[in-house]
């Protein structure tokens, strides 16, 4: 398990990287692949540098939050691999991540919304319109937080029977 959890860490710790990174380098230098993602056919070639650091602002606001997330997640991991699994810090980590997962739901259809209004900005027929999306993804991505959250509450009972039994010993 120690193995396990460090490595765990270490790839936790190259997704931090990548939340904070991966998105507005897309936004900057890629533009083809962010007016791809956002579905609404807009030519990357008229994209300003305006917008385009606006699509990187939004992009990276949503990697802020989610490298927050995914810090609480690396300290748990981290925690596992000091042989210490249901430690303090190693729940709260885990309940930091499952929390953020939870956020990240409303925050990724406002991202969506944002993006489409960045993109929409740059059509000169349709410039100004938002959209706003709520389907499959987002219900399964809601039920997963809900799954991680109700994971952290039995992490976080985990740790408190722990107690419970040291406390006899």
């Amino acid at each position: 398990m120690n193995r396990f959890s460090a490595a765990m860490a270490t790839l936790t710790t190259i997704g931090i990287a990548a939340s904070l990174i991966i998105g507005p380098v897309i936004w900057l230098f890629f533009i083809e692949w962010a007016a791809a993602a956002s579905r609404f056919g807009s030519q990357p070639q008229s994209f300003s540098t305006d917008l385009r650091l606006a699509g990187a602002f939004i992009a990276l606001m949503g990697g802020i939050v989610r490298a927050y997330g995914l810090l609480g997640l690396r300290r748990t991991f981290t925690e596992a691999a000091s042989k210490r699994p249901l430690s303090k810090r190693a729940v709260v980590g885990f309940r930091r991540f499952a929390r953020v997962e939870l956020l990240m739901v409303p925050i990724g259809i406002v991202q969506f919304s944002a993006f489409g209004y960045v993109v929409s900005l740059s059509d000169n027929i349709d410039g100004g319109s938002v959209s706003i999306r709520f389907g499959t993804p987002e219900l399964g991505a809601f039920f997963i937080a809900l799954l991680l959250a109700f994971a952290a509450e039995v992490f976080a009972e985990g740790r408190r029977a722990a107690d419970e039994n040291a406390s006899f010993l």
